[in-house]
């Protein structure tokens, strides 16, 4: 503990920096070699793994967005440390705090804890850095292994740029948002994602593995490959692959599914998954649920295997639970690849119609929204008698009075939902194309809900009647 409060009040901006220096907002640093590197919520972190003799070891090294801020660097601290630790754990804890002056203007907080949150014991430092105006701060979550040297050498490489401009809590990753990494000139290394909670991860060269120990389904994630120039094309390639010599389980509009779109992060995608059935190559009898998926990076694919083994019991928590295989893959991408303006239809314009909610194949719900600017959400179908034809006329005809639950509105990839006599809700949303046995091409919906359980998904696919 005193050994990280030691080398973190050396910190001071104008240290030098190695040549490879990479940049967040207003902070240069070297990146841990190795570690996985994950951009969400407008946060950059890195995080490392690592399982021995059944013990996991995880260091996780946080950098929040730049702030304008004329507080002293006491109350900033004290800020920060409410936000990202006790609100998100609950825990009351006070942490052991020290305050020090860099050489350039700066003003160091670093405060430490022991947290227990979720079942798991790990140590948390927090430390706001205070000066010119602004405040940033960098957060460590660690716990078990050796990482003390890895911490140091971050700090001890991060700069700040007193002159640099506060993004407003955007972050800054040297983007240009019109230009693409043509050449595919990238690594393994480069892939950012949130791996499931709580399954093991596994790390090499050729791919990455992710395999939930309860039921044994797995997400395995290659080195870039070539590409043929035909997405549908190398995920029927891969798909074939994964299950040489099993059947399908179903037949018709069930036999597989295809679907095409965008990532949450702007990469194109083809994804093919079916119910398969076939021996293992030890010889077991197997049921599973398979999806091939392959990712557009330049000249090359990303691609993404994924068999849920639904022989077993415990393949139903991959679906159920957000925090498995949906928010991997919509944090998935490649570092240094930026998808140039996605030319997907104008958004508000192609929410208009009827949406049924998917829930396993069995329609169970609905939304509506009309041309009006005004929507209706249903339960199961067979309950509404109204829904065929009225609605289709609303739907269409923008001068036609239809009042709905309420209105709604669209900013980039956010719906707002404003239900009379309720607060306004705000859920992001995605768009695919989805193709259920080649009988030809549906819009699909997924919105992302937040609750007092935690976020959920939810799949609405598009009338074919509208």
């Amino acid at each position: 503990m005193k050994k990280i409060f030691i080398f973190l009040i050396v910190f001071h901006s104008s240290l030098d920096t190695p040549a490879q220096t990479e940049k967040f907002d207003i902070a240069s640093f070297t990146a841990p070699l190795g570690w996985q590197r994950i951009e969400a919520n407008g946060n950059l972190s890195f995080l490392d793994t690592a399982t021995v003799n059944g013990l996991t070891s995880f260091c996780q090294i946080t950098l929040y967005p730049c702030i304008e801020s004329t507080r002293s660097a006491n109350n900033n601290f004290k800020t920060a440390w409410q936000n990202l630790v006790t609100i998100p754990t609950k825990s009351k804890i006070k942490p052991v705090t020290q305050t020090d002056n860099t050489p350039d203007g700066w003003t160091l907080t670093t405060g430490t804890a022991n947290i227990s949150s979720g079942g798991l014991t790990y140590k948390t430092i927090v430390a706001s850095i205070t000066g010119f105006g602004k405040t940033m701060n960098v957060q460590v979550n660690t716990a078990g292994g050796n990482y003390a040297g890895s911490i140091e050498k971050f700090f001890n490489d991060l700069n700040l740029d007193s002159k640099g401009v506060v993004s407003s809590g955007n972050t800054n990753l040297n983007k240009n948002k019109n230009s693409e990494n043509l050449n595919g000139n990238f690594s393994i290394n480069d892939y950012e994602f949130v791996a499931p909670d709580k399954w093991q991860l596994q790390k090499n060269k050729e791919y990455i593995s992710m395999i939930n120990p309860q039921s044994g389904c797995t997400i395995k994630v290659l080195a870039p490959q070539p590409s043929s120039g035909n997405l549908e094309q190398d995920a029927e390639a891969v798909f074939n692959t994964m299950y040489s010599g099993w059947n399908y389980q179903n037949s018709g509009n069930k036999k597989f599914t295809l679907v095409t779109g965008f990532l949450p992060k702007g990469h194109e995608f083809f994804m093919k998954e079916a119910s398969m059935s076939g021996y293992t190559a030890g010889g077991q009898y197997n049921l599973e649920e398979g999806s091939a998926i392959v990712v557009k990076t330049g000249n090359k694919i990303v691609i993404i295997s994924v068999r849920h083994n639904s022989s077993m019991m415990g393949h139903d928590d991959c679906y159920r639970n957000y925090n498995t295989w949906a928010r991997f893959f919509n944090t998935f991408g490649v570092r240094q690849f930026f998808q140039p303006e996605s030319a997907e239809e104008d958004i508000p314009k192609r929410i208009i119609g009827l949406w049924n909610i998917n829930a396993t194949g069995v329609v169970a719900g609905e939304y509506v929204f009309a041309a009006n600017g005004h929507y209706q959400f249903g339960g199961a179908i067979g309950t509404s008698t109204t829904t065929s034809d009225l609605y289709y006329k609303y739907i269409y005809n923008t001068a036609y009075s239809f009042e709905g639950d309420g209105t709604y509105s669209i900013s980039g990839h956010v719906l707002t939902l404003n239900k009379s006599g309720s607060a306004a809700e705000q859920i992001p949303i995605r768009f695919e194309k989805v193709n259920f046995g080649g009988t030809g091409w549906t819009d699909r919906m997924w919105m992302l809900k937040t609750d007092s359980i935690g976020k959920n998904q939810v799949c609405y696919d598009k009338s074919k009647k509208d």
